[in-house]
Order: C-alpha cells, then sequence, then structure tokens
C-alpha cells in the first residue's frame, strides 16, 4: 500500500527505458553540438539586404536595381534587341567570387543566354577583370554558374550578349554572388596546412590584389594634383614676370619757409 494506503502502481520496465533513452539522447546531441561546428551561411553578397548597391546599367535597361531582393514579382527588363545590356552591381564587401547565380521568373519574356562576367575593386573604373563568358539555358528559375580560380572583386560588371527566345522584351529577376572574405579566405588556407612563409606570401598577394587598383588609382589623383599645382605656382610667376615695372613718382621735398621766394605781390611793391 502507498503511504496514505491505496496500492501503489507497479512501474513499467518500458516507461523506464523510454526516459533512459531519452536521456541518453539529450547526452549524445550535447556531445555532438560540441563536436561538430554549424554549417556556415552561405551569404548572397549581392543582396540589398547585405549592403549591395546597384550602380548603373545600361540606358535601355530598366529597374536594375530588382535583382538585389528576393522577389519574383520584380525584374530588370530591357528590348532584347538593345545595342548595350549590362548592370554594375557593388557587393556588400570584397570578396573572393566563388560563384554568381542568375534568376527569371517571368513566363512571358525572353531570357538571357551568354553573360559575361566582369570584376574591379574600384569604380568608377574603365580597367575590369574578365571572369569569362557563362551560357545560361533556357529554363525559368535560378541557375548558378562556378568561377574558375575565383577573383578577388567589389565591384561587378554583367554583360549579356545573347538570349533565348523570340520576345521583343528580356527579363532578369534576381543575382546572387557567393565567396568568401579575406578572413574566410585565409582560414581555409590555415585549414590546408599551409607553411608560415606560403602563409605569409598568401597573405601579400591577396592584400596586394585588394588594395593595388586603390593605390594606383590613389597615386594617379596626387599626381593629378600635383600637376594642377605645379601649372598654377607657374602661372603666377609668368604673371608676375610679365608684369610691367611700377612707376616710382617722385614727391618734391618740402621747402623750409624762410627759404621760399617771395610772392609776386610783396617783389612788386617793394620797387
Amino acid at each position: 500500500p502507498g503511504p496514505r494506503g491505496r496500492p501503489m502502481r507497479p512501474r513499467s520496465r518500458a516507461g523506464n527505458r523510454g526516459g533512459s533513452m531519452w536521456a541518453l539522447r539529450l547526452v549524445l546531441a550535447a556531445v555532438l553540438a560540441g563536436s561538430f561546428e554549424a554549417a556556415p551561411r552561405r551569404v548572397n553578397y549581392a543582396s540589398k539586404e547585405a549592403g549591395a548597391l546597384s550602380l548603373g546599367s545600361s540606358p535601355a535597361l530598366k529597374g536594375a536595381s530588382a535583382l538585389l531582393e528576393k522577389n519574383q514579382d520584380k525584374y530588370a527588363i530591357v528590348p532584347c534587341t538593345a545595342e548595350e545590356r549590362w548592370v554594375v552591381i557593388g557587393l556588400s564587401e570584397d570578396i573572393m567570387v566563388k560563384s554568381f547565380s542568375m534568376a527569371n521568373f517571368e513566363q512571358y519574356s525572353s531570357m538571357f543566354h551568354e553573360v559575361r562576367l566582369l570584376a574591379a575593386t574600384t569604380y568608377p573604373t574603365e580597367k575590369w577583370a574578365d571572369l569569362g563568358v557563362y551560357a545560361a539555358e533556357f529554363v525559368r528559375g535560378e541557375q548558378t554558374f562556378e568561377v574558375p580560380g575565383g577573383a578577388w572583386a567589389r565591384y561587378l560588371k554583367l554583360e549579356f550578349l545573347s538570349h533565348h527566345g523570340v520576345e521583343y522584351y528580356c527579363t532578369l529577376s534576381e543575382v546572387k554572388v557567393h565567396g568568401e572574405t579575406l578572413v574566410e579566405n585565409l582560414k581555409t588556407d590555415l585549414d590546408d596546412s599551409l607553411t608560415i612563409d606560403e602563409l605569409n606570401q598568401h597573405v601579400a598577394d591577396m592584400t596586394a590584389d585588394i588594395v593595388g587598383a586603390s593605390l594606383q588609382s590613389l597615386e594617379e589623383e596626387a599626381a593629378s594634383v600635383a600637376a594642377d599645382v605645379a601649372a598654377e605656382a607657374m602661372g603666377l610667376v609668368t604673371e608676375k614676370a610679365e608684369a610691367p615695372p611700377a612707376t616710382i613718382t617722385e614727391t618734391p621735398a618740402a621747402v623750409p619757409a624762410d627759404e621760399a621766394p617771395a610772392p609776386a605781390a610783396e617783389v612788386a611793391s617793394e620797387t
């Protein structure tokens, strides 16, 4: 009997076994959580939410900012016969570009076929690194393209060279860009067990790739400013050399009152 005279229920061995198994699962979950790192989050560096910007597009292309949003009801649109079809995207960070994706969800439009991907670390610029031409299939939805070898970039330019379909307008719904930041790329190299010399060289190469173009731009700007200052200085010197000599007017010295000639009236009276 129980403490109040009630008969005690026999404990179920199955119930005890279930509780033990549940406790064991909790312990295993805690161990596994400490043993494995969470899968890295794949960041879209061409997302407006991440800080990416639409910096420019060809004159006939409209709605380029829609490429940075995850909204299937918005899209960039351009006549397929337009002479120029391109967009420039400012990524949210300097990254080693590993891949990019293009998505089109419009049913009644033509689609881009061949796309040239260009990269730069400064903008505006006339020096773009050509990352290759990629061919998209004539299917709706998202298509991903791997960038061989990767490339450091902060700005990407997509040039649309050809298209699928016979519709008048070509559309594109979204562009995604994936890759590694400087820290992530460095961590990958550490995981590859590089020697200290190889690691130092790799860091130097990455730094040169990222800031090289920026330093060159600053040097060109400094040289331009120096040239302007020198030209202005030379102009001042030339103006000074060509200026006529100043005319000096001598003021006659004052004559003392006792030495001043007598007035003509006084001289006449004396005579």
